[in-house]
Parts: C-alpha cells; sequence; structure tokens
C-alpha cells in the first residue's frame, strides 16, 4: 500500500478506517519485503550490539565505571523485547524508542570497544 497509504487502501478495499493493529502488519503493509528486511536487520543489529557489549563485559571484567553501560544494556534487551511484544497488538512501528535504543545500543558498544583498546595499548 505504501507508506501512510494503508488507511486510504484499506478504506477503497473493504470500506474500513483502520490502522493495522500490529507492527509487522504495518511494516509490511506500508513497506513491502524490503521493509521487512531492514526491519530485520534492525532488530538483529541492536541484539547483536547488545549481545557484545554483554560478551566484552564477560571477557575484560570491565571495572566499576561501566557499570551504567552494563545497566544500560540489559535495559535495551527489555525495552526491545517489550516493543516487539506491545507491537503484536499495537501499531508502535513510529515511536522514537526504536531510534533511541539503536542510538544507545551503538554508543555503548563504541565506548566499551575503545575502553578495551585502550586497556590493550597500556599494557
Amino acid at each position: 500500500a505504501g507508506k501512510e497509504n494503508f488507511i486510504g487502501y484499506r478504506l477503497t478495499l473493504d470500506g474500513v478506517y483502520l490502522q493495522p493493529h500490529n507492527i509487522y502488519g504495518q511494516v509490511a503493509g506500508a513497506f513491502g519485503l524490503p521493509g521487512i528486511l531492514l526491519f530485520i536487520g534492525f532488530i538483529f543489529t541492536i541484539w547483536n550490539n547488545v549481545k557484545q557489549v554483554v560478551n566484552l563485559n564477560k571477557v575484560n571484567n570491565l571495572q566499576e565505571n561501566f557499570d551504567f553501560i552494563i545497566r544500560l544494556v540489559n535495559n535495551i534487551k527489555i525495552v526491545l523485547l517489550l516493543l516487539l511484544f506491545f507491537g503484536l497488538s499495537g501499531h508502535n512501528f513510529y515511536r522514537f524508542e526504536w531510534l533511541l535504543i539503536a542510538a544507545w545500543s551503538s554508543l555503548s558498544l563504541i565506548i566499551v570497544k575503545n575502553h578495551d583498546k585502550t586497556v590493550s595499548m597500556e599494557c
């Protein structure tokens, strides 16, 4: 149907003026197969960033000043799962939280990786 065209398409199809009431239908209806693949890649990237931060923490035993970042990435996991879960019954694709958790997961990974490089340079 195209971006922001779902309601008009649905109105001409069956005369009902409704949004797709789940995130997966919203992505599929607005962006098609390329959008679905990009959305899956977006979720995978966020999850992978969080997983790398947690793994680097386990390997390097980061100091207590990284406690905030470790707590942050644990909360990013929870927020991502909640957005996906509540997306089953709501159209939350255009919420700003998606961009926030993507940015915070990327920044957390960059900070932890830069710390890893500085520690290896000092040794």
